[in-house]
Parts: structure tokens; sequence; C-alpha cells
């Protein structure tokens, strides 16, 4: 099984902008997709990194829905040291690709928009604390029992 057709599954609908896989969950399987800077029509695609992983996605839902986004802004605006790093990434998202973007298309300095893709940029190695944690209040991050594998048709990610 490919990983195109396991981030399909994920994301119950193909795949735009793939290019490829930039971090997998512990049982081998994308959670993570770097995407390019325009779709295959050419609309344009802000977001870098992309969290296709079922169980982080829904991790992440529930600290949205539990006003996660205004508290992580509040977290912003009375941490200093966190606005400069969370500054940091969002101009280095901006530099990747020649996007011009923050993360998640974010509008302003201490504005955020969605925390998936904050999760997903440190995911995919780049320094971010904010990111750093949405994913410790996101835990567990992965599933704990390799549901990308029914899909994949093997116990593994093995087969990609």
């Amino acid at each position: 099984m490919h990983d195109r057709a396991v981030v399909a599954w994920q994301i119950k609908r193909e795949p735009r902008a793939l290019g490829g896989v930039a971090a997998r969950c512990v049982f081998g399987f994308p959670a993570v997709t770097k995407q390019l800077p325009f779709d295959e029509q050419g609309r344009p695609f802000p977001t870098a990194y992309y969290v296709t992983c079922p169980h982080l996605t829904r991790q992440i839902d529930r600290i949205e829905s539990d006003g996660g986004v205004r508290r992580f802004e509040s977290k912003l605006i009375d941490d200093e040291r966190l606005m400069a790093a969370t500054t940091a990434a969002n101009d280095a998202h901006a530099a990747i690709d020649g996007r011009g973007q923050r993360i998640a298309a974010a509008g302003e300095p201490g504005h955020l928009k969605c925390l998936h893709a904050h999760a997903g940029f440190r995911l995919a190695g780049h320094d971010h604390p904010l990111g750093d944690e949405v994913l410790r209040e996101a835990a567990p991050t992965w599933c704990s029992g390799a549901k990308c594998a029914a899909v994949a048709g093997t116990g593994d990610a093995t087969s990609k």
C-alpha cells in the first residue's frame, strides 16, 4: 500500500497538493504530510504541513472545541518567550517554498487559527514550542492499535 492511499483513507478524500510524508506515527504510517505550495489546479495551498493521522486530528479537534485556540492565544500574550518563538516559527513557515504565509495562514502575530497546523509543523521537525504544547495537551498522540494497518492490509507500515 502506498502512502497516498493511506493518506486518502485517513482524510476521507483524495489528497491535494501532496508533496510527501513529513512525519510518521509510531506504527510507521503517515501522520503529517508535506504540502506543495499549489495544488494540481494551481490553487494556493498555504499550509506547509497537514496532520492526516485520524487519532491525532480528533485529539486536536477536542482541544479546539474546548476553547484551545483562545487559550493558546492568551498564553502567547502572557509569555514573551513563547510569543517570540511562535513568531520565529511563523517566519520559518513563511520561508518554506516561498509561501509567504504564517502557520495556518494566520493574519497577524499572536493570532492563531488552527492548532493542527502548529502540531504538524512541530512534528515535521521544526522548532516550535507552541506546537510542543499542543502535542502535550493532545496526548495520547497516537492510537493504540495501528488502525491505519486496516487500509494498508498489513500489521505494520513495511508495505509502503
